[in-house]
């Protein structure tokens, strides 16, 4: 296995990386935005903005969703993983709440 290293433009830290293998990206959370890897091109595709906070990610490949929970923000981004940015966000957290989830039928997201 060949390990590539891949530089990204700013000063933001990351936290949490998340590999969607059947699509082939990696979601990125770095600083108050998330990246979106295409892994064989190893280039940004996309980005998912304002996500203060950004703790978890989850992807469903199935509905064309991710989820990102926004802990400074008490908030879940919900973002369509096939048209790039268009994003929403639903407050859902309690205070201090970090855990983000979806189950493997992509029905149920706590």
């Amino acid at each position: 296995m060949q390990l590539e290293q891949i530089s990204f433009p700013g000063d933001e830290f990351w936290d949490y990386v998340f590999v969607e293998s059947s699509t082939r990206r990696a979601y990125i959370s770095r600083g108050p935005h998330v990246l979106v890897l295409d892994l064989d091109s190893m280039h940004v595709v996309s980005t998912i903005e304002d996500t203060v906070g950004v703790r978890r990610i989850a992807i469903a490949p199935g509905l064309s969703r991710g989820f990102t929970n926004n802990g400074r923000a008490n908030i879940v981004t919900i973002a369509d993983t096939n048209e790039g940015p268009a994003r929403s966000g639903v407050t859902v957290l309690a205070k201090g709440q970090r855990a983000c989830e979806l189950q493997k039928d992509e029905t149920t997201f706590r």
